[in-house]
């Protein structure tokens, strides 16, 4: 009986101890913002892409880039825009911290943005059609239409286009739009894992262009191959 009441004590002992485990350990659940290492990260901040399929032996190279300005964007740019277009897409990779994204521009084009086009999303699907990929991976698509939107870029998860709508007087936006725009090509969703910054995945009012935060980061670094790679 003596046996038996001293159990009763120990295991009454015990359980607070057990309840303050159990409250830490769910405490730590919920307040652990970067996924486990074999938790799904598309589930998070982004998607995994495919690989293109070839059978020839690939090396690791440059992303390939053809630059679309439309007629707008070259007059507001003025003599030297094609270096200005440059200028960004360097600057803009600078803001991926690190993550082994390189940009190389292979050639620049004019491109006939269609005047009756409402929106980045409606020029978007009007350059897919005119814009060729023949030689490059993707292409950045640089316009000053004047659009009844405030959206100032768009591209679609895992697709090879990406716009960007100009501010005269914001080049640092643009930079950072076309940043965020091709984080998405590489598979990045909106949003983060840092939700009190407005980082560069961000919906919008992305402040803080600087913060890439680890799950983000993750998801470039894993995609970061979909476009490097050309034939040896």
């Amino acid at each position: 009986m003596r046996g038996r009441g001293s159990r009763y004590l120990a295991l009454l002992l015990l359980l607070p101890a057990a309840g303050l485990a159990f409250a830490v350990a769910a405490a730590y659940g919920v307040s652990t913002w970067m996924p486990p290492e074999d938790s799904a990260v598309s589930l998070v901040c982004g998607v995994s892409l495919a690989l293109p399929e070839h059978d020839q032996a690939f090396e690791v190279d440059s992303t390939r880039i053809v630059v679309a300005m439309d007629e707008e964007w070259r007059t507001q740019a003025g003599v030297g825009a094609e270096e200005a277009a440059r200028r960004m897409i360097v600057e803009a990779a600078s803001l991926f911290r690190g993550v082994h994204i390189h940009l190389l521009v292979v050639r620049s084009v004019e491109w006939e943005s269609p005047d009756d086009m409402s929106s980045v999303q409606a020029l978007l699907g009007a350059a897919e059609e005119s814009v060729l990929l023949d030689d490059v991976d993707i292409a950045v698509v640089l316009t000053a239409q004047a659009v009844s939107t405030s959206e100032d870029g768009d591209a679609r998860i895992g697709d090879r286009f990406a716009i960007v709508a100009r501010h005269p007087d914001q080049p640092k936006r643009d930079v950072m739009v076309l940043a965020h725009e091709l984080s998405h090509l590489f598979g990045a969703h909106h949003g983060c894992d840092l939700p009190e910054h407005d980082g560069l995945m961000a919906s919008q009012a992305f402040s803080e262009p600087e913060l890439l935060c680890p799950c983000t980061r993750r998801v470039l670094e894993m995609n970061a191959d979909r476009f490097h790679r050309s034939l040896k």
